[in-house]
């Protein structure tokens, strides 16, 4: 391998949430794996998992001077720390050279005009890093050019200063796909943050088996069996194009080598996509069976097990404790906005069949997304009722998460409410969206821009609503009586509590008292009008008071009717190129997303 010129290279991440995830930083990873294989020497500063103050922040960079500053910002919701992070590296480090990517580069304009990067990748970055890193020896910088021009997947400012987008590159093999580099991590990250107490994972804790003997003190982490989607949810922000599923024998191996290595037993399987390549789901059942692990899969598509509802029986069998579907809203008129693909009944019958055969699952909502009413909330609210009402083990109201539609860069839904004026147009306005949901998580109403065809004080209660109601029919059906739990349940519950409760009623936890329960069903009607009534005023103020009295009318939400149920894709328009600049024409690849 011929040497390479010393390229002080440093990819960081950014914090993504108040706590660190456990979810360890793949994209980060495969491409320092993939500049380490071509004979480069990167460094990680993975500032997610290891939360240094912005002093020390400073401090690292002012001592190390990067050639090169790769911040990986996985999430929009990231761009309010990029803006600070790349304002105060260029002012230690003046020659560094900034790059970003993530999914903040579906907002590559207002990245590039309001901070100081040179240059945004647009999708899997492994090709193009590798293609800016040689560019990079031959020139010591990333001031445009003809070359840098024909470097496929990059957004940056021309010399004109006309945003350019130069394309996608071609997807990386399936076999070729990597898995997290734990060993990477435990040198230069805190390994602690994702190899962690199986224990404390809700759907592992309350599985009896993992409490067998000779899983006790098995640690538990993430992999992947595949990458990309085959669906193309409107509200979802993506850049992989198809599926690719990772051969089972690398799977095998890397399992095999968590156990040795680090005594993983317990598997976080967080795929986008999980089992849509139903040879691979065999091979890699059958393969795994004899290595006696427990897991979990995430991603899975409702036409995966509608097909084959037996697979729950195989999965739970090869020692899966839980299955989490994109189910989003119990209205078929939602679901075509959302383009789910996927029909009520569908969900009905595939959610059924899970409980039936007592596998651990959590409805999760989107709400609120254009089309959205009180009527579709009520479908929303019976169908939830529906199948919580069946479980036995737990309360209901811990099986149901329901989020706020969060309109993201890169997706129809994001263009759509670009489209009425709620983000606005303008490279001030855009930027003033992307500051106001730095953060922010999708369960807030902070970053919401109501859509919806009901007002925003009914809008603001449809999550507490659902998971009220939901609660409500539970112990209704069970003559207002408590559940005895067995101890694997309740230790899980109790974890639960005391990691904050993702799924609780309220924040103290009083509700799960059954009696509770029974006199907010008695007093359901006044109670119900009384919450309208404290969010009217929260939303407008006294004018919400004379509002829920019936002297003025609500506002009006006329324009925001969609009509005819259909893909919000389909609604969603751009005007002609000839209408639009150089920089605007360039960015409708990644408005419209892939």
């Amino acid at each position: 391998m011929p040497e390479k010129m010393e390229i002080n290279f440093i990819l960081s991440t950014t914090p993504i949430r108040p706590v660190p995830t456990s979810f360890p930083p793949l994209g980060s990873t495969s491409l320092i794996d993939t500049l380490m294989e071509e004979g480069y020497s990167p460094k990680f500063y993975d500032i997610d998992a290891l939360r240094p103050n912005f002093d020390q922040v400073l401090e690292y960079f002012k001592k190390e001077q990067p050639d090169i500053l790769g911040i990986s910002a996985v999430v929009s919701t990231a761009y309010r720390y990029v803006k600070e992070l790349s304002h105060a590296v260029k002012k230690v480090s003046p020659k560094t050279s900034i790059i970003l990517g993530g999914n903040l580069a579906a907002s590559a304009e207002v990245v590039l005009r309001k901070c100081p990067i040179s240059l945004c990748v647009i999708g899997e970055g492994e090709r193009p890093l590798l293609n800016l890193m040689r560019h990079f020896e031959k020139y010591r910088n990333f001031e445009p050019n003809e070359d840098l021009k024909n470097i496929k997947g990059l957004a940056f400012l021309d010399e004109n200063q006309d945003m350019r987008m130069t394309g996608f590159e071609a997807p990386v093999e399936k076999a070729r796909l990597r898995q997290p580099n734990y060993e990477f991590l435990e040198k230069y990250s805190d390994i602690n943050r994702f190899i962690t107490d199986a224990m404390d994972v809700p759907h592992f804790s309350r599985d009896p088996r993992a409490y067998a003997p000779h899983r006790l003190g098995q640690k538990t982490a993430t992999i992947m069996t595949s990458k990309g989607c085959v669906a193309r949810c409107t509200f979802c922000h993506r850049w992989d194009k198809g599926y690719r599923a990772i051969p089972s024998r690398n799977l095998v191996e890397q399992i095999k080598y968590m156990q040795d290595r680090w005594n993983v037993g317990f598997f976080q399987i967080a795929d986008e996509n999980f089992g849509s390549d139903m040879r691979q789901v065999d091979e890699f059942l059958t393969a795994i069976k004899p290595l006696d692990i427990l897991f979990h899969v995430a991603g899975v598509r409702v036409h995966t097990i509608d097909r084959n509802p037996e697979i729950i029986t195989r999965l739970k069998e090869a020692g899966c404790t839980a299955m989490y579907f994109g189910i989003e809203s119990g209205s078929p008129k939602m679901l075509k906005v959302m383009e789910k693909g996927a029909t009520l009944e569908q969900n009905r019958r595939v959610l059924n069949e899970v409980v039936k055969r007592e596998m651990y699952t959590i409805i999760q909502l989107v709400l609120g997304m254009p089309g959205e009413n009180e009527d579709t909330i009520r479908e929303t609210i019976d169908f939830v009722n529906e199948i919580t009402e069946k479980i036995t083990d737990d309360p209901a109201h811990e099986r149901i998460s329901p989020n706020l539609f969060q309109a993201l860069p890169g997706t129809p839904g994001y263009e759509y409410v670009r489209n009425l004026g709620l983000i606005g147009k303008s490279i001030d306005e855009e930027e003033a969206y992307l500051l106001l949901i730095s953060d922010n998580d999708a369960c807030s109403h902070e970053h919401y821009r109501n859509v919806a065809e009901s007002s925003l004080a009914h809008a603001r209660l449809w999550q507490h609503k659902i998971m009220r109601e939901a609660s409500l029919n539970f112990y209704r059906k069970r003559n207002w009586k408590g559940l005895k739990d067995r101890k694997h349940i309740k230790e899980g519950r109790v974890k639960d509590y005391k990691r904050g409760g993702y799924f609780r009623i309220i924040k103290t936890g009083l509700m799960k008292f059954v009696f509770l329960w029974r006199i907010e069903y008695i007093f359901h009607t006044p109670l119900e009008s009384f919450r309208l009534l404290k969010s009217r005023y929260k939303v407008y103020g006294f004018r919400g008071i004379l509002i829920h009295l019936g002297i003025v009318p609500d506002e009006d939400r006329s324009m925001y009717v969609l009509g005819e149920s259909k893909s919000l894709r389909k609604v969603v328009t751009f005007p002609p190129l000839e209408a639009l600049t150089i920089s605007e024409q360039n960015m409708i690849p990644l408005r419209a997303g892939r």
